[in-house]
């Protein structure tokens, strides 16, 4: 649902449509605060009810400036609204009168000399709400002061989008909606409106720092310093932070919308999945998972501003430290725990310090870590069984990791701590940094004699082909799809799949391969607790006036444990458990004592669902291009369990699952295990570990954790695609810093540890050219200044180190790459030499001095 004003000028472009917004203040063309009727809840009786008149459907329909919905549901609760509106911002009401019943319109002021009515109400309109009279929708200034002041049993009613006080920021942004159809078809009413209360907060909209805009003066005849392809967990970090020096310009290029409104909220946490801002990746078809679906399994990712991150549960989870070491060991200098961890404290800002062992934390970055403003009893519960069992308590990104733990968030405000709400929006005012959203990469643009990466070939918002170019780098941050395709359709990968599909070979690496995923198998319990749906009008209410209650959080899910299993070594954890259960994120129709089946009543026991995940898989795969066409997604083959080991792993965590169940915190739920067989396993004895193993292959969990399809790893290293700096062997210019590049994954939830990797990969290429750029400086110092602006003819420089460079597709030494072979770094060598005339700035001389430099060098 959306009501949209008639067109008027916004900050950004006076042809866009301004939605209304709620709460805040609006300030009017001539800058006269104005009240704007939004939109709260009620609902029209539409059958009859004894004493009372039907209004008719069209009444509420004929201003089309919103729509009414349907809903039939059996309403226990009614209110009527006690007081109706009393003059627009001049003080006059308009009465009209419709089939004899008196209406009152809100007159909506400076909408281009037009009377508007958006929300008309009839004196005897009832609706649904608490039970007691004393009950009251909306602010203390709302105009209409609904009141609960009788019940009818009315058999079905009308439900429509109303009012409450609004009045909104004059920005706007293109906010995708998707919640309505994230339950399911008999959801879809009750959550559009849902959805739209949340999206008339402007704090949780935050629409006035949203940086994504559909086009960009000027981006085609532009160079940017930097491009970052990809405005996802890492990306938003990057040009965020390269945009910090302001003598540096930063195009962030996402494919997907901006981050909408309704995925701020914890509750809705995952109801994106399956959305428009999913890819909606699948993996080929496979004998070894995923069978109930035909061996194919979902891979759901972010297709929009803060990408995955914006789809996920936003546990903050950093992994064991033995995991970064072993990265180190595999000649990865930089990258051990201890060289890491700066980085972890550098992006985070720690709200617990109750919580956590203080020397692995930071309390100042821009990234807010704290737990949930709510949480389910059961939580507590699953934390006293820990107990029981003999796992402590305690700070799981500390010095031990292993334990049962209610987990810190990445949430601030009881919303959503997303990378491009903690970082990116933050530098949104500032000029030197563009996001061009609705905008897919389709390649980098290298030169092929020289592997130079000089721009990136893209579609924008109408599929035109567009090209802009970098005088830097170029920095990948697609993911762990999304980066290697990228890639491969810039004709960076194996030879022979390149070649068979046509495209001209750059540089033969693996791109695509040691593609890994972290892998679950759901195992479901029923506990004695009445299995009502959480979302009520309460918990709305709740959620929209103080942002805590079951809103705030994502019920047991952000409860999580890690153990060992049989298997483990050197005490690092190779099982996580996850807990499904108590999330506010589907509603029928708001009301209490609503069952999650849709009845009305006693709903028996809950349904829970706990999830042991193989943190540590042995099993690889790989991805290639399924045509030339970037639109065409990539061919994925996961491979799981192909290591017979990662499927014994989970078996193991089964069995601990169970016994974590079996602990007196947990019988005092009345915890017991659904032992219904799963479809298809129905031979095997239940329970047997025959029975576990139909079922860990035929009802595969992938997590959202994929890895590694971007391998880091030394020039020696025949598997790796980037080198311990981030920059693509081979070629110039390139960087990934995305969770592509991990060599395996870290043994948790990944957001946390791409976060470290987007802050070091920064700092890496900050390091890189502002030395660079110092250097381009010390020319004035030697006298030369008329020569300083070398750079600005750069095809002629490139051309001439082209003629020395040739087609050799070799990987350069660190410290080629690093002083030698770039622009920048031949320019600056000409400014040290003694001044010569030269048409380009650069004399013969000079030039020799520095193939000589290039050839000793190699």
């Amino acid at each position: 649902m959306s009501l949209i004003l008639p067109t008027r000028p916004t900050k950004d472009n006076a042809s866009e449509t301004t939605p209304l917004r709620s709460s805040g203040s609006q300030l009017s063309p001539t800058g006269n605060k104005v009240n704007l009727f939004a939109h709260s809840l009620f609902a029209l009786q539409m059958g009859s009810c004894e004493g009372q008149t039907s209004p008719e459907k069209k009444n509420y329909q004929q201003h089309n400036l919103y729509k009414l919905v349907l809903c039939q549901i059996p309403a226990k609760r009614v209110i009527r609204h006690k007081r109706l509106v009393s003059g627009d911002e001049t003080g006059r009401s308009e009465e009209a009168t419709v089939q004899g019943s008196k209406r009152v319109c809100l007159r909506i002021p400076h909408a281009q000399s037009h009377t508007y009515c958006p929300f008309c109400v009839r004196s005897n309109a009832l609706g649904y709400a608490q039970p007691r009279s004393t009950t009251k929708y909306g602010t203390n200034d709302d105009v209409l002061q609904p009141h609960i002041i009788q019940q009818k049993a009315c058999k079905s009613v009308v439900l429509a989008a109303a009012m409450s006080t609004a009045a909104g920021c004059r920005c706007t942004f293109q906010d995708t909606q998707f919640l309505a159809g994230s339950c399911g078809a008999t959801f879809t009413l009750f959550m559009g409106l849902v959805e739209y209360l949340v999206r008339s907060k402007d704090d949780i909209a935050d629409a006035c720092n949203r940086p994504g805009r559909n086009s960009i003066q000027g981006t085609e005849t532009a160079e940017y310093d930097f491009l970052v392809v990809g405005a996802g967990i890492a990306g938003s970090v990057v040009a965020s932070r390269l945009s910090e020096n302001p003598d540096w310009t930063v195009l962030l290029f996402e494919a997907g919308p901006e981050e909408p409104t309704a995925t701020q909220v914890p509750a809705f946490a995952m109801s994106a999945v399956g959305s428009e801002l999913d890819w909606k990746y699948q993996t080929q078809p496979q004998d070894t998972a995923c069978l109930a679906t035909g061996g194919v399994c979902n891979w759901p990712r972010g297709k929009m501003v803060s990408g995955t991150g914006g789809m996920q549960g936003m546990m903050y989870m950093r992994g064991n430290p033995k995991v970064y070491n072993d990265w180190a060991k595999f000649g990865n200098d930089g990258w051990s725990y201890d060289e890491v961890l700066p980085y972890f404290l550098k992006a985070e800002n720690n709200k617990n310090p109750e919580l956590i062992e203080r020397e692995y934390h930071g309390t100042e970055g821009p990234l807010v870590v704290q737990q949930f403003p709510h949480r389910p009893p059961l939580s507590e519960a699953i934390v006293e069984g820990g107990k029981e069992l003999g796992y402590r308590n305690g700070d799981l990104n500390g010095v031990n990791q292993t334990g049962v733990a209610i987990a810190q968030m990445m949430v601030d405000n009881g919303m959503r701590g997303s990378t491009s709400r903690m970082y990116l929006r933050k530098a949104a005012a500032k000029d030197n940094l563009g996001v061009l959203i609705n905008s897919q990469v389709t390649k980098i643009l290298i030169d092929k004699k020289t592997n130079l990466a000089t721009g990136v070939e893209f579609m924008d918002n109408d599929g035109v082909k567009k090209t802009v170019y970098a005088r830097k780098e170029v920095i990948l941050s697609g993911g762990s799809i999304g980066s290697p395709q990228i890639l491969l359709l810039s004709g960076v990968g194996p030879s022979e799949d390149l070649e068979a599909l046509g495209i001209e070979v750059v540089q033969d690496l693996p791109v695509g391969h040691n593609l890994h995923n972290h892998v679950s198998v759901g195992v479901g319990f029923y506990i004695n607790d009445t299995g009502y749906e959480t979302l009520t009008m309460k918990v709305l209410t709740e959620y929209l006036e103080t942002h805590g209650g079951p809103m705030s959080g994502t019920g047991i899910t952000q409860t999580t444990a890690f153990f060992l299993s049989k298997y483990a070594y050197d005490r690092v954890p190779d099982l996580q458990v996850f807990f499904d259960g108590f999330m506010a994120a589907c509603s029928r129709t708001g009301l209490d004592e609503e069952c999650t089946n849709g009845e009305f009543g006693d709903c028996g026991k809950r349904f829970i669902n706990a999830r042991p995940t193989n943190i540590l898989p042995k099993s690889r795969g790989y991805l290639k291009l399924r045509s030339t066409n970037p639109k065409h997604h990539p061919l994925i083959f996961p491979n799981y369990f192909s290591a017979m080991r990662d499927a014994e792993v989970l078996l193991d965590g089964i069995k601990l699952v169970i016994r974590l169940f079996e602990t007196q915190s947990l019988q005092r739920w009345g915890a017991h295990l659904d032992k219904t067989p799963a479809e298809g396993c129905e031979g095997p004895i239940f329970g047997s570990d025959e029975y576990w193993e139909c079922v860990i292959r035929r009802h595969t969990g992938p997590e959202n954790h994929q890895a590694g399809s971007c391998k880091m790893g030394p020039a020696g290293d025949a598997t790796a695609v980037v080198d311990p700096q981030l920059r693509v062997h081979g070629i110039r210019n390139v960087r990934v810093i995305d969770a592509s590049i991990f060599p395996y994954v870290p043994n948790s939830n990944t957001i946390a540890g791409v976060i470290m990797v987007a802050e070091k990969g920064s700092d890496m290429i900050m390091k890189t050219w502002q030395s660079s750029d110092k250097a381009d400086n010390a020319c004035h110092k030697f006298g030369v200044s008329q020569h300083c602006d070398l750079n600005s003819k750069p095809k002629a420089s490139r051309s001439l180190l082209q003629e020395s460079y040739g087609t050799k597709k070799i990987r350069e030494p660190q410290q080629l790459q690093e002083l030698v072979l770039r622009e920048d770094r031949i320019t600056a060598l000409a400014r040290r030499a003694p001044k010569h005339e030269h048409t380009d700035g650069v004399t013969a001389e000079i030039f020799n001095h520095t193939v000589n430099f290039i050839n000793r060098t190699w």
